[in-house]
């Protein structure tokens, strides 16, 4: 597909959108059962303070930020790691172009600084977990653009912002026959539901086509 045959107009829309924050997360393979550890919750979101706009602003820059989020997927599906063991993971929004413009001689640095600091925090809620860290694995806004391509690392499609609300964003009918759209980037937007939504959406356009013959 050549973008020739994109129509000007599509090419113009995408080409104003803004993409959203990327990630930082840090990934925890424990060599303990997650409940001997209180990791009992699917996930817990911790905050230096209520102000979300500090928030916010902590994620434009390389440092450590002002929220993220513990996730621990043995509390949700049991058996999700092998006996005696359990994974957890620490996730921040972070600014891709931010994390782009760091020289590269100080990007493993600064990734195993944020990732210490992330690991500090969550040791305060659930003392002694960082003894039993078996393996630990980080990833940035950098990693997310290597493996997926996505501008800036952008984890939730385009930006969450009013200009680019839900009913806004891109229809699941691609702008040139037989192409469909499924994802973050597409309607009704980023997050786990919403991209189940869009490919289930997307799945019953194809079918309702295929049955009427267009």
């Amino acid at each position: 597909l050549g973008a020739e045959q994109v129509p000007a107009a599509y090419l113009r829309r995408l080409a104003v959108q803004e993409p959203s924050l990327g990630s930082l997360c840090v990934y925890l393979g424990l060599d303990a059962d997650h409940e001997a550890l209180g990791l009992t919750d699917h996930e817990v979101f911790v905050n230096v303070s209520a102000d979300m706009d500090a928030h916010y602003r902590s994620y434009l820059r390389p440092e450590p930020p002002e929220a993220f989020l513990m996730g621990c997927y043995d509390a949700t599906v049991p058996g999700f790691s092998p006996p005696g063991r359990s994974t957890v993971v620490l996730v921040s929004l972070a600014d891709g172009a931010a994390w782009a413009r760091l020289p590269p001689t100080e990007y493993l640095a600064t990734k195993t600084r944020l990732a210490e600091h992330l690991v500090g925090e969550a040791e305060k809620l659930f003392p002694g977990m960082s003894d039993h860290i078996a393996v630990a694995v980080v990833s940035t806004p950098i990693t997310n653009m290597r493996y997926t391509g996505h501008p800036g690392g952008a984890i939730y499609g385009f930006a969450n912002v009013p200009a680019q609300n839900p009913g806004w964003r891109l229809e699941q009918r691609g702008p040139v026959p037989g192409l469909w759209l499924a994802g973050a980037w597409t309607r009704p937007g980023g997050g786990y539901q919403p991209c189940m939504m869009s490919g289930h959406g997307a799945a019953r356009a194809v079918l309702a086509t295929r049955q009427h013959g267009r």
